[in-house]
């Protein structure tokens, strides 16, 4: 049989797990990716964003004593265009908008009242300077300071607002202080490309982004204005545009030196176009009413406020990530190393949400939504890698093809069309000590799905499989293309 001319190794993103996240969420991110015909991938990012938009920073998780965590999320569910980005965005974003829309109404009535109360204590505080220029006395200086008061107390409202779209970062700064909480879910990239168009110096303007993605002190001194802060903001940024036009700016060392890029959670979602169907499923009416219904109800949670302290059985899958990640972050290169560095901290968040979708009311994060949050993790780090290490020589599949072309001392002889013979456990022997291997539990049922997949690209084929006489799993056996060096060459150089 003649060898195929192998193609080169691309980028393959693993899915994110969502087979046990909570019910809800996995109904609607199902029935929302079939109607739009979009990968789940992109969808559940988006719910996550939309759910922290609703706790309005008053909802808050203390993993341990000093160990507290907000939920400002910042992430960024890219994907191809044309896949109907805007559609989903806008879909899922929907309660938050209706939510925006009853503050507003009532903003009007309230800002009404408040105006009738200033100005009669402001036109009665006219009266009274006018009567204290006469005949000082303390009694009126204590009616000015009582009017005056009720002035502060009944100032001019702002215009409620939960979500901003096309804006500079100085104004998004500034609606943050007086707002104290807001979200950015949009199907564009402007706001990354507005970080250095608006700054005098060019530079990317993110460190008040920064802190309130952090939940830390941001205050804003500009020329001509009065100083305005927030102590405790929180910020929501979800940017679900085409990769080409984010990924780029994002690896730009003025947003990695900051760690700016670090702190979104990346999910790259595979194209759909070319394979939809004019037909999609209509999403169900209930499965609508109780993501609008979840969404209500943890914003009227927020507004009393809340503290979602972390189960012990929860921290202790907190810990199995930690001892799952940490040994990796050594191998990492500086930019994927402080992104992971983030990582813990972001399944923290994302359980949280995954509580409040079980149960808004919860006051804990129990184990079980620590677990599903934590199944995320494998699949959000090579996403990440796919933004801060592209390099498809660091993939698995390249790391066993270039250790078959290079170094491999364990062939078994050589076929008559020169291709090379080995088998999967002397293979493994070799590699098994590799950090990208070691750290999983059946090596050799991963090495085998990297060597299927070599095979599927025609670097390689399976020769024979002599079965054991004991009963044990087979020896398997395989063939190197007689040409691998050249093509491999020709590929990577």
């Amino acid at each position: 049989m003649s060898w195929e001319i192998p193609r080169r190794i691309e980028q393959e993103l693993a899915p994110f797990n969502l087979d046990n996240i909570p019910k809800l969420l996995a109904d609607l991110v199902k029935a929302i990716a079939d109607t739009f015909q979009v990968p789940r991938d992109f969808v559940l990012p988006i719910v996550c964003s939309v759910i922290a938009t609703a706790t309005k920073g008053r909802i808050k998780v203390q993993a341990r004593q000093d160990w507290p965590e907000p939920l400002s999320l910042f992430t960024a569910p890219l994907l191809e265009p044309s896949n109907r980005k805007s559609a989903v965005i806008s879909m899922l974003s929907k309660p938050l908008r209706e939510i925006e829309k009853l503050q507003r109404i009532a903003h009007k009535e309230n800002e009404r009242i408040n105006k009738a109360r200033r100005d009669t204590a402001t036109a009665q505080r006219v009266d009274l300077l006018k009567t204290i220029k006469k005949s000082p006395s303390a009694a009126v200086e204590a009616n000015i300071s009582e009017l005056d008061l009720i002035i502060e107390q009944n100032k001019e409202l702002r215009q409620p607002c939960l979500l901003i779209d096309d804006t500079t970062p100085e104004a998004l700064v500034e609606y943050l202080c007086n707002q104290g909480s807001l979200a950015y879910i949009e199907a564009e990239g402007q706001l990354i490309d507005n970080l250095s168009r608006y700054s005098d110096s060019q530079t990317p303007n993110v460190e008040a982004l920064n802190k309130a993605w952090s939940s830390e002190p941001i205050s804003v001194s500009r020329k001509g204005k009065e100083l305005i802060f927030n102590d405790e903001p929180h910020l929501v940024i979800c940017i679900g545009a085409q990769p080409s036009s984010v990924i780029p700016k994002l690896r730009d060392t003025q947003l990695t030196n900051c760690g700016f890029s670090a702190r979104f959670w990346y999910s790259i979602g595979k194209s759909q176009v070319g394979k939809r169907s004019f037909n999609s499923p209509v999403i169900d009416t209930d499965i609508k009413t109780s993501w609008a219904v979840l969404i209500q109800n943890i914003y009227k949670q927020a507004q009393t406020g809340k503290l979602l302290e972390v189960s012990a059985e929860a921290l202790a899958v907190i810990e199995e990530l930690h001892y799952w990640l940490e040994p990796q972050l050594k191998s990492m290169n500086p930019e994927l190393k402080s992104w992971g560095g983030k990582l813990i901290g972001n399944c923290v968040r994302i359980a949280a949400l995954f509580t409040l979708a079980e149960n808004y009311k919860a006051d804990q994060i129990n184990a079980v939504s620590m677990k599903q949050a934590s199944e995320l993790a494998p699949a959000m780090l090579e996403h990440a890698r796919f933004v801060f290490a592209p390099d498809t020589t660091e993939l698995p599949a390249a790391k066993v093809l270039n250790k078959l072309l290079f170094g491999f001392k364990g062939f078994k002889g050589v076929n008559a069309d020169n291709s090379k013979i080995f088998t999967t456990n002397d293979l493994l022997q070799v590699i098994k000590d590799q950090s990208w291997i070691n750290l999983k539990h059946n090596q050799a049922m991963l090495l085998r799905s990297e060597l299927y997949q070599l095979e599927n690209l025609g670097w390689v084929r399976q020769f024979e499989v002599e079965h054991n006489p004991k009963g044990g799993r087979p020896t398997e056996s395989w063939e190197l293309h007689p040409e691998a060096h050249l093509h491999f060459a020709e590929l990577y150089s």
